[in-house]
């Protein structure tokens, strides 16, 4: 490094230096205790340090229950090979997939009694050969009700092809055995393996979850089998669906009462399950201890509050070594992002955010990367506080440092901070100025990814979204309509990210006087949102009221006061669960549909 370089490096760390002190004297604070946490919070925190009890109880049962592990190791995952012979098919004449409700529900009337003797017979050779066979207890519920067929097959195979997605519902006809032992299990998987001379049994899909347990730690087995039905006119084949448990581990999940933490932590996180299995062991690596001092225990209840009371300490982090620093500053940024994003708790965030940088400064210099991101998360938490000033000078340093340090105008991270900068100007109004930053922003991302990216068509949205907001209806559908088209590709039709874009073409459509038009994409954007987040969360209220609004205008009181009263339950409901009333939270004061008027459009 040429003393030039050491000099302008010097002047860019006691910069930042500056910037410390003031965040700490200004916004800081000299410790967080349990008592400063809303009540919603704590809730949180007692609910993860028992899910993550739940699952260590789990896991422990597991190895006592089987030793060596034989069932986990045991080869029966079976992935489904989407082709026509794993079809449901009609009773008619055995070969055809199922074409309509009446047809699957004959074809299971007939294979219900038959599958009853498969399974009973399968119990009793297991426990001819192992033993146990009072103990081991045998469910074969009835037919799965009609409304709920229908719900799964349009909500997880109405886009399956070949079809009808009806044809897909392999759980029609289901039972489950609770075994006393593993080696019982072993033996029925042994069993249920073997090739039938004559083929009166074959594994269609299989899911081995003593090897991929649940998200709170249970295991058992989920196989579908196709069994040989002789109808008086033909012979059929129908796949069922058998779950094999452990007894043990079953009376322990009903204790445990598990799935209540599935579902609780479900409402936070929006996504499947996939992202919400990446979220919760996020949450277990924040509670997990790593090194250095600061290990914290997951059946403490205070774990987390120790973490941010006694755990982190500035001077044990810079000594660290590098393997250890790292886990730790992993936890400190995913803890950071939790109290930020899920928990609304930005006083927390943000002290742990100032704790970070300061911390990254020290062990990474001030040109790192990492130091720059945290001027954008503190900002980020000032830009949603409503404190739009300090948002602004801290993006403007971190635009600076940028410029100077990335060598480009063109670089990605530029064009992330002229969109948050663009925020800012939205929200104060200032349309024209946050306009010219998102262009810079797409700009930027078009020359980086191309045009068929899904962070273009995010810069897209901010564009449309503000013309929208100019009076510019038909520009803004313009734009809506690339959004659209981009997302569904990326993310397909469900996501979250998709009810978004509905919401502002619904409401650029309302601008036209479309108001049928308004109402239907209103509508969809409703249903993916309840889908993505349940029914009590701020944006399906949000949703609700768009939609009173429209349903008003169209004269249409008696739709419109369901809808209104709909946002004020969704919205009380969400409230009550937060504990406070979020800033940018724009409730009407009106509790008279007709005179509802459009909520203050503060989303972006």
């Amino acid at each position: 490094m040429t003393d030039e370089m050491e000099e302008e490096e010097n002047r860019l760390r006691e910069t930042i230096w500056k910037d410390i002190k003031w965040l700490k004297s200004s916004h800081g604070s000299n410790g967080t205790t349990k008592s400063k946490l809303r009540p919603r919070t704590i809730k949180y925190l007692e609910t993860l340090r028992m899910y993550l009890q739940c699952r260590e109880c789990m896991n422990a049962k597991y190895m006592q229950v089987d030793e060596f592990q034989t069932i986990a190791k045991f080869s029966i995952e079976q992935e489904l090979c989407i082709e026509r012979k794993n079809q449901q098919v009609s009773p008619q004449d055995g070969n055809h997939p199922v074409s309509t409700l009446e047809e699957l529900y004959a074809a299971a009337n007939l294979a219900l009694p038959v599958f009853k003797q498969t399974i009973q017979r399968l119990v009793q050779r297991v426990c001819k050969e192992c033993g146990g066979g009072d103990a081991v207890e045998i469910v074969i519920p009835p037919i799965k009700a009609r409304y709920r067929a229908q719900e799964k097959a349009r909500n997880d195979y109405s886009q399956r092809d070949p079809g009808p997605a009806i044809s897909w519902l392999y759980d029609m006809v289901r039972g489950s055995i609770k075994f006393t032992s593993a080696n019982q299990i072993e033996k029925c998987l042994e069993i249920l393996q073997k090739k039938n001379n004559d083929d009166t049994i074959r594994i269609v899909k299989a899911k081995n979850r003593f090897r991929n347990p649940t998200l709170t730690g249970y295991r058992d087995l989920n196989i579908c089998i196709q069994i040989v039905v002789n109808n008086e006119s033909s012979m059929m084949k129908h796949i069922c669906e058998i779950q094999i448990h452990h007894k043990e581990i079953k009376q322990l999940d009903e204790e445990l009462h598990s799935h209540q933490y599935y579902e609780y932590f479900r409402s936070y996180f929006a996504g499947g399950n996939d992202s919400l299995k990446d979220r919760l062991e996020d949450l277990k690596l924040i509670a997990g201890g790593g090194g250095g001092g600061m290990t914290t225990t997951t059946t403490d209840s205070s774990a987390l509050i120790r973490l941010l009371e006694e755990g982190f300490d500035r001077d044990v982090l810079i000594n660290l070594p590098l393997h250890s620093y790292v886990l730790q500053e992993a936890r400190l940024d995913l803890l950071a992002s939790y109290f930020c994003h899920d928990l609304g708790e930005y006083k927390v965030a943000l002290q742990l955010y100032i704790k970070l940088l300061e911390v990254r400064l020290i062990r990474s210099g001030p040109r790192h990367t990492s130091v720059r991101t945290m001027y954008n998360h503190i900002a980020n938490i000032f830009r949603d506080q409503g404190n739009d000033d300090a948002a602004m000078t801290l993006y403007r340093r971190c635009l600076g440092m940028e410029q100077k340090l990335l060598g480009t105008e063109q670089h990605t991270n530029i064009a992330t901070t002229y969109k948050n900068m663009a925020h800012v100007h939205y929200h104060r109004g200032e349309l024209e100025k946050a306009l010219q930053l998102y262009e810079k922003c797409l700009e930027i991302r078009i020359k980086a990814f191309g045009e068929e990216h899904y962070d273009v068509s995010t810069a897209l949205h901010y564009i449309a979204t503000v013309q929208r907001s100019q009076g510019r209806y038909q520009d803004a559908m313009v734009l809506y309509k690339r959004v659209l088209s981009v997302e569904l590709n990326s993310v397909g039709p469900d996501h979250y990210d998709i009810a978004r874009t509905y919401f502002g073409m619904a409401h650029a459509m309302q601008g036209l006087g479309k108001l049928d038009a308004a109402i239907e994409l209103f509508s969809k954007c409703l249903e993916i949102r309840q889908r993505a987040f349940g029914e009590d969360h701020i944006l399906v209220a949000y949703a609700y009221h768009a939609m009173a609004v429209v349903l008003k205008d169209l004269g249409n009181l008696e739709r419109a006061t369901v809808m209104y009263k709909n946002y004020q339950e969704v919205r009380k409901k969400t409230l009550e669960k937060d504990g406070s009333v979020a800033t940018n939270d724009a409730h009407d004061g009106s509790d008279d549909v007709l005179h509802i008027v459009h909520l203050k459009d503060t989303t972006i």
